[in-house]
């Protein structure tokens, strides 16, 4: 049996046939190993083939698949290629000794170098005679009779967070890309998932709430604009782990236009705080106001 049988897609006896495969190997094996989480995601999320039910043993894999079970599934995914490249050898500890190597003997030739020049220089300063200096005299000059004014810093205002109660409608964001906003319940919890789910450092603070597109173009809903703030000032982002056990979470939603959606978002705080939490406009870029909700009288 010939090297080329033993390799799947090749044919012993067919030389352009075994170079074609071989060039599919090289340039397509990298791009599926990039997209490997992808694909992981895509396939459990879909229970091909009844993936899913095979990783159910898996935090956060659902027998069904799902959003919820592709995202984790993908996430061990990207896990499993982070520690394979870890424990690859880097070529860099061979080069280490060699660069040592150089270095050293570049620094003992910029060693001899500078002895010679500061030799040459002793000698050119021993026979080189000393100048004779002159003092001049300068004058004082005479203070102003009158101050130059300095000029007056102008405050620059920044416009205040409008605060909203919970159970009030409220818009967020300008023009195209507008939101109403309307958080419904706030609650806490010490667990989120269960035995195999994510237990806070704090206290989970979960909030409710309900998203329209009242804008003309469709908007890509993350986690990314949702904080709480404590009065110190504060800040606390979405818990990205205890999100992933949650119904309805929003970790990524597409709302188009007149369309409303219902989700929550988790937060892991110190427990005997007291905190607002503020809504960001849509958009990297938007400069529309951000706005607050006052939830701590509402935690129970």
């Amino acid at each position: 049996m010939s090297f080329s049988d033993t390799i799947p897609g090749m044919k012993g006896g067919s030389t352009i046939r075994n170079v074609l495969v071989g060039i599919v190997y090289v340039f397509l094996l990298p791009l599926l190993f990039a997209l490997l989480p992808v694909t992981v995601g895509l396939i459990v999320g879909m229970n091909v083939g009844g993936a899913a039910g095979k990783l159910s043993v898996l935090p956060g894999v659902g027998d069904g698949g799902g959003a919820i079970a592709g995202v984790a599934a993908g996430v061990y995914a990207v896990l499993i290629l982070g520690v394979l490249g870890a424990v690859v050898p880097s070529d860099d500890t061979a080069e280490a000794p060699e660069q040592n190597v150089e270095g050293a003997t570049g620094e003992a030739a910029t060693a001899a170098d500078g002895g010679n020049q500061g030799a040459t220089a002793e000698e050119s300063s021993t026979a080189a005679p000393e100048p004779t200096v002159t003092a001049t005299p300068k004058s004082t000059p005479e203070p102003t009779a009158e101050p130059t004014p300095e000029p007056t810093p102008t405050a620059t205002t920044q416009p205040e967070m409008p605060m909203h109660d919970v159970g009030e409608s409220f818009t967020v964001g300008d023009g195209e890309m507008s939101i109403e906003y309307t958080v419904t319940d706030v609650t806490t919890a010490d667990n989120v998932g269960g035995e195999y789910g994510e237990d806070a450092d704090g206290e989970f603070v979960i909030v409710t709430m309900s998203m329209e597109n009242v804008g003309d173009e469709s908007l890509d809903i993350t986690s990314r604009p949702f904080t709480v703030v404590d009065s110190e000032g504060r800040e606390f982002e979405v818990d990205t782990n205890a999100m992933v056990y949650a119904e309805d979470s929003i970790v990524f939603e597409q709302l188009n236009p007149g369309l409303s959606k219902e989700g929550v978002v988790i937060f892991d705080v110190n427990p005997d705080g007291e905190y607002t939490m503020h809504i960001a406009p849509a958009g990297m870029f938007s400069t529309a106001t951000t706005h607050r909700v006052a939830i701590s009288g509402e935690i129970q």
